[in-house]
Order: structure tokens, then C-alpha cells, then sequence
């Protein structure tokens, strides 16, 4: 399975990232990231992304401005589907998973 993050025009230029092994994925300002997103409206380490029960989960580290699942601010790991639009600071990515398991429930424990 692998999961694609794709960021819209506007704030930040173009781009995607793609990801296809079980790490976790962290996202923010610090170039340490594997998402660096260069707005000072996302924190240093703002938000990351785990593999649950093979289904992919969108957590966020107590951000400063929060962190967004089509536009609902998330308080606990959210589970991302393809589709959905996370938005951190000024910067939203669209979500792209690839080889996803049809009508998986996954539980986040």
C-alpha cells in the first residue's frame, strides 16, 4: 500500500510525496520532516501519519493551529482515505492511496 500526498496550488509550490513502507510520516516546518512544509503557520513537527491494521491514520502533535481532515479539526488519530484534504497552516494536501483494501475497517489502537 502506498500513500501519495499531493499539495494544492497556493500557498506553497506544487508538489507530491510518496510514501510505501509501514514509518511513520512526519509533517511540518522542521527540515527533519519527511513533508517540510515552509509556513509559519504549521509548527516544527505538526502532525504525522501512521499505519494502522493496514489503514493509514492522520495524528496531530498538539499544533499550535490544529490540523484539519476536510476541513474538521481532528483531537484524535484520524483514519485518511483517498480523497480527503488535510490542511495544516495554509497548506492543504490531497490524499492518494494506492492498492487501499476495499471496505477495511480498521480500529486505531
Amino acid at each position: 500500500m502506498t500513500i501519495i500526498l499531493r499539495s494544492e496550488a497556493g500557498y506553497i509550490d506544487s508538489g507530491s510525496w510518496s510514501f510505501d513502507d509501514d514509518s511513520p510520516i512526519t509533517l511540518g516546518r522542521n527540515p527533519n520532516n519527511h513533508v517540510v512544509l515552509p509556513d509559519l503557520a504549521t509548527n516544527r513537527r505538526h502532525a504525522r501519519i501512521v499505519i494502522v491494521r493496514g489503514a493509514y491514520y492522520l495524528e496531530d502533535f498538539r499544533s499550535i493551529n490544529g490540523t484539519f481532515v476536510n476541513e474538521t479539526l481532528i483531537a484524535v488519530p484520524t483514519r485518511l482515505q483517498s480523497g480527503d484534504r488535510i490542511r495544516l497552516g495554509r497548506v492543504v494536501l490531497t490524499v492518494e492511496i494506492v492498492g487501499e483494501a476495499q471496505n477495511h475497517v480498521a480500529d486505531f489502537a
